[in-house]
């Protein structure tokens, strides 16, 4: 039995579109890309405002374990010498948080509103 050698491996191809049409457009592709872009925008807005909620939470939790550090070494100035290194830390900690914070909702700001 003779094998037929595929459309595709002799150059040609599978299926011809008529030569004397031209080709039409899909006008549900485009109304279709904007909708996903606007649901991709929406997504990618909720999970800003997400991560900015669970960073908020971090802060007020960070800034707890300031407290009670300070509270137990009994120095609360930073520039004294004994200021403790673990409320140092977690200041410094804080402080970066608080400048991610900042750049996502100048991101979130930025985007392209959702229709």
């Amino acid at each position: 039995m003779a094998r037929l050698a595929s459309p595709l491996l002799l150059g040609e191809c599978a299926v011809r579109a008529p030569q004397n049409r031209p080709a039409q457009r899909l006008p549900m592709v485009n109304s279709s890309l904007n909708e996903t872009l606007r649901g991709t925008t929406a997504t990618n807005r909720l999970q800003i405002a997400t991560l900015i909620e669970t960073l908020l939470r971090s802060v007020e939790l960070l800034t707890v374990e300031i407290e009670y550090e300070e509270v137990r070494v009994g120095v609360r100035d930073l520039s004294d010498p004994t200021y403790s290194v673990l409320a140092r830390r977690l200041r410094a900690r804080k402080d970066n948080i608080r400048a991610t914070i900042v750049s996502l909702e100048m991101l979130d700001q930025e985007a392209p509103k959702a229709a």
